[in-house]
């Protein structure tokens, strides 16, 4: 049976892979369809964190993280072997963290479209472009989250970190047994990377990063196995790690370095139509 890995986007969006379970070509000829679909919907939960490097020597690394949970959804078409994918990732919730004296507020937006070829029987390569948005809010309110008596709020503050552009990868598919799959998928993304502070664009003090661009290498790499319940529906748990190094100057002049880790617990269910 002809397998078509169908890994539609890398970096930072959800993988969901929604054809491991089994042969979208095949499927589309059983149904004598010239055009298989796939609606795929992703549940995630997410630890992230930012590392924004220190300026200078003796500095300190500043860093964001927390956890977020997330919904994704996809809806890929195939023919021949050929692919193209359109997903969408959005928060379920922000996600609040204390932090020292201050709440910090995380979410996630990614949209990525893709397009792939099967090559060989389990062996699929993909290109695409994506832009995801991480939100950082701070709520500064001068208060010991341990103690029982809040103290007088102080303000927050608000940045975009934005990350755009292409990415290509290789994704592999082995079968285990009868209805399960093994996949793995590796990603790397050439982008342009933005942080944009709405509270005040030269940053400093409890603002936040001053807004900047730069470049953005990122590397994904994820892990995936799914059940086939029937010849059309598929239920998948997984693993997924991604990464960004991003590297600008800021509208001050100062340069920049900071790096994102997410790591993914993703749960879905997919069906070919």
């Amino acid at each position: 049976m002809r397998l078509f890995i169908c890994a539609k986007t890398a970096i930072e969006v959800i993988v969901m892979l929604p054809a491991l379970a089994g042969s979208i070509t095949a499927f589309a000829e059983e149904q004598d369809r010239g055009i298989a679909l796939i609606l795929a919907a992703d549940y995630a939960e997410k630890r992230v964190e930012h590392t924004f490097k220190a300026a200078g020597p003796g500095g300190a690394d500043v860093v964001f993280d927390g956890e977020m949970s997330a919904a994704a959804v996809a809806l890929t078409a195939a023919k021949g072997g050929f692919y193209i994918s359109l997903n969408a990732e959005m928060p379920l919730r922000e996600e609040t963290t204390p932090i020292g004296e201050s709440l910090l507020f995380l979410e996630r937006d990614d949209y990525a479209l893709t397009l792939g070829y099967s090559v060989f029987e389990r062996i699929s390569v993909f290109a695409g472009y994506k832009y995801g948005k991480t939100r950082i809010t701070n709520v500064y309110t001068d208060v010991d989250l341990s103690g029982p008596t809040p103290r007088p709020y102080l303000g927050s503050s608000e940045f975009d970190l934005i990350e755009e552009g292409p990415f290509l990868g290789l994704a592999y598919n082995q079968p285990i047994n009868e209805g399960n799959w093994l996949g793995v998928n590796v990603a790397y993304g050439f982008m342009d990377s933005e942080i944009v502070n709405h509270t005040l664009a030269t940053g400093g003090g409890n603002t936040g990063p001053a807004s900047g661009s730069g470049d953005t290498e990122g590397f994904s790499f994820g892990v995936r196995w799914s059940h086939a319940f029937s010849a059309a529906t598929q239920v998948a748990v997984g693993y997924k790690m991604n990464t960004y190094d991003n590297e600008g100057a800021d509208i001050t002049g100062t340069g920049y370095k900071y790096e994102s880790v997410y790591n993914y617990i993703t749960l879905g269910l997919s069906h070919y139509f």
